[in-house]
This record gives structure tokens, C-alpha cells and sequence, in this order.
């Protein structure tokens, strides 16, 4: 998978605006979450993803939490690293709120897709991406959160998981492998 190349890995998004389901597929959606079932990170309740995401074995994974609420991913532990980021995915109904983030001087490196409405947490730092379908706020004592986009956390992702599309001859149609 490979969403975006910047030269600058600490610049702010390079791009201009573009339409959330044109960078976060339903065929990439589908194979995230394929990868998160296979890998046993695919959570259906906030407790036991939020067990996970605060957990020493979540830098590196692919955390997906699909819910018929809004999810709470918070709290006061350094989630991810610049080697091994964490790609967090919240498929919650439209209309939903979810908020991610961190206290204190902890932060999150890694990618966060959100298919409902975000705020962001805390007084820390999402150092990766944040490709979210809904709106976007702030919240949390502080409201000093910073979303800092790093092509070198988005190309640690994307070298650590290969996602296989396959071209169709004689058309522009892909289709990904089952």
C-alpha cells in the first residue's frame, strides 16, 4: 500500500484537498481489514482495542476497530514508533464520534483512518497521517494536539505490509487478489 510521497518527511500535508474515499479505498479498507482478522487485531468493542493500542505489542500492527458506536483511543502511553508505526483504523457508522490521542508528553506515530467523526485527544502529536471521512476537532485538556505529517512513518508502514492489486489486461479496471 502506498498512499502519498513528500520529500520533506516533517513538512505539514503537502497536498491539496482531495476526496477521502480517492486515498482510503473500500478495496484497501477491505484489506486492512482482511490483515488486522488474520493477525487477531481486529477489535468489535473499545476495551479490548484499547487494551491493544496501549499495549508493547501494538507498534508495527494494524489495529482495526469496526463498532456500532464511536471509539475512545486515548491515554498517557507513547503508541508507535518512527520504525514501527501503528495504522489505527475506526470503521464506525456516519454520524459517530471518535477521538484518538494521548496525555501528557506521549504521542502516536503512525496512520489514522477514521470513517466517522475524530476529535484528537490531549496535548500530544499524531506524527504520520490522519485520513479522516468526517470532521475533525479538538478535545481534552489543552486542546494542543498536532497532527505532523512523516512520509518516513507512512514508507515504514508501507515497507513492513505489501497490499497485492492486480491490473486487469486490456482495461483500467483493478481488482484485488481474494
Amino acid at each position: 500500500m502506498s498512499l502519498h510521497k513528500n520529500p520533506n518527511p516533517c513538512s505539514g500535508w503537502p497536498f491539496g484537498h482531495q476526496e477521502f474515499d480517492d486515498i482510503v479505498t473500500e478495496a484497501t479498507r477491505t484489506m486492512l481489514e482482511k490483515i488486522a482478522l488474520d493477525q487477531g487485531t481486529l477489535f468489535t468493542n473499545e476495551a479490548d482495542a484499547l487494551d491493544y493500542f496501549l499495549s508493547d505489542d501494538a507498534p508495527g500492527s494494524i489495529i482495526y476497530v469496526k463498532t456500532n458506536d464511536g471509539v475512545r483511543l486515548t491515554g498517557n502511553t507513547e503508541v508507535g514508533t518512527v520504525e514501527k508505526p501503528v495504522l489505527v483504523v475506526l470503521d464506525t457508522p456516519d454520524g459517530s464520534h471518535n477521538e484518538v490521542g494521548a496525555g501528557g508528553n506521549a504521542g502516536f506515530t503512525g496512520i489514522v483512518i477514521c470513517l466517522g467523526n475524530t476529535s484528537l485527544w490531549g496535548t500530544s502529536g499524531i506524527h504520520g497521517a490522519l485520513y479522516c471521512q468526517g470532521s475533525v476537532d479538538q478535545s481534552g485538556y489543552g486542546q494542543q494536539c498536532e497532527i505532523n505529517y512523516r512520509q518516513d512513518v507512512i514508507d515504514n508502514f508501507n515497507g513492513e505490509y505489501t497490499m497485492s492489486v492486480n491490473i486487469v489486461p486490456n482495461t483500467w479496471h483493478e481488482s484485488t487478489p481474494q
